[in-house]
C-alpha cells in the first residue's frame, strides 16, 4: 500500500480548516505566517500570473507551519489539532512552542483521509507547527486590522493569515532599505 504524503501548501488549509471548526475554543486569533502565508496569498493569486512569470517554487515554499499567538492559545491549537504542545523556554522568543503533527492518540504522523502531514524532506517524519508571539522585525500591534485576511469564503475572526502586501503600510521604508 502506497502512502500519501499532504503537501505542505495544502497542510496550511487543512489546519486552518481544523482552527476554524474549533475557533469557539481558541483565546484568540492564531495568524499565519512565514512561508506559508506567503504560499497561501501566491495560490490565492497564482491565476493573475501569466505563464511565463509563475512565482519561483524556491522562494515561495516552506515546510514548516508558522502561527502566531499568544501563549494562553497553545494548548487550544494544540487540542484543535490532537496534538502535544512542547514549550519553549520563556527566554527564547519569539518561539513560544512547537506542535509535532503527531497524533496525541495513535502516536502515529496526523492523518487526514489516509494522507499524512510528513515533512516533505523526510515523509518518515511528521511536519511541525511552530507558534511564536510575532515574526522577527515586527511588534505585536504590526498584526492587527487591514493587515490580515478576514472575510474571505472558509475564514473566522480568530483564524487568520497575515497579508504580505498589507504588511508594507505598518512602515514601507523599513521593507525598501
Amino acid at each position: 500500500m502506497t502512502v500519501e504524503h499532504i503537501p505542505p501548501s495544502e497542510q496550511i488549509y487543512l489546519l486552518n480548516q481544523e482552527l476554524i471548526q474549533n475557533a469557539d475554543s481558541l483565546a484568540g486569533p492564531a495568524i499565519t505566517v512565514g512561508g506559508q502565508a506567503v504560499r497561501y496569498w501566491v495560490n490565492t493569486y497564482l491565476h493573475k500570473y501569466s505563464k511565463n512569470n509563475l512565482p519561483n517554487e524556491v522562494f515561495i515554499t516552506s515546510v514548516d507551519v508558522d502561527y502566531v499567538t499568544k501563549r494562553n492559545n497553545v494548548e487550544n491549537i494544540a487540542r484543535a489539532f490532537n496534538v502535544e504542545p512542547h514549550y519553549s523556554n520563556p527566554l527564547d522568543l519569539p518561539s513560544i512552542a512547537i506542535c509535532l503533527l503527531t497524533d496525541k492518540d495513535t502516536k502515529t504522523i496526523k492523518e487526514h483521509e489516509g494522507r499524512l502531514f510528513s515533512n516533505p524532506d523526510n515523509n518518515d517524519e511528521c511536519n511541525l507547527v511552530d507558534i511564536i508571539d510575532r515574526p522577527a522585525g515586527f511588534e505585536y500591534d504590526d498584526l492587527s486590522g487591514d493587515k490580515l485576511y478576514l472575510a474571505a469564503p472558509g475564514s473566522h475572526e480568530f483564524v487568520r493569515v497575515l497579508n504580505p502586501i498589507g504588511l508594507y503600510s505598518i512602515s514601507p521604508r523599513q521593507h525598501c532599505e
